[in-house]
């Protein structure tokens, strides 16, 4: 799976990198936090409407009985995030990537064409991560309102 000028984005089956970032709850969060597969989702900026639709989206599936644990991450600070979460009563933690240090590791930053200018920039890209910390999915055509429709139906396939 290629995305335009992410020459170095993991795939399925890699590792998922070690990492440990300051979250909006004021917890850090490595790779080693979650015994169990989880989702990492990489959002532009938050306060915007497609990182809102996604957040949302996937708040609403937690609602309804998604246990699937959630991170998302953006180069946003701590005190950005806790507003977005705030705002939007998320309850998944939001992780500050402002170095972004995990964003570059697993590919996701990059060049981004928006109206003809092309600038470097978050991809909005997600990993659904195994126990073991393997890379079971790699969601690069994500649609924000969408997305936790999206995640289901790879977790209902992953299931069978």
């Amino acid at each position: 799976m290629t995305v335009k000028g992410l020459e170095h984005l993991l795939t399925v089956g890699q590792d998922f990198p070690a990492f440990s970032l300051e979250a909006n709850d004021g917890k850090t969060y490595t790779n080693h936090t979650f015994k169990q597969m989880y989702l990492v989702y990489f959002y532009p900026r938050a306060m915007t409407p497609g990182c809102t639709a996604q957040a949302c989206s996937l708040e609403q599936a937690v609602s309804t009985g998604l246990t699937l644990p959630i991170l998302g991450v953006s180069p946003d600070t701590v005190d950005k995030q806790s507003k977005f979460a705030a705002k939007y009563n998320l309850t998944f933690p939001l992780l500050a990537d402002t170095e972004l240090s995990l964003a570059k590791a697993c590919g996701v930053w990059g060049p981004k064409t928006f109206m003809g200018i092309t600038k470097e920039g978050l991809h909005r890209i997600a990993f659904l991560v195994s126990t073991e910390g393997k890379i079971l999915e790699v969601f690069t055509k994500i649609k924000t309102k969408e997305f936790a429709t999206q995640v289901n139906e790879v977790l209902a396939k992953l299931d069978k």
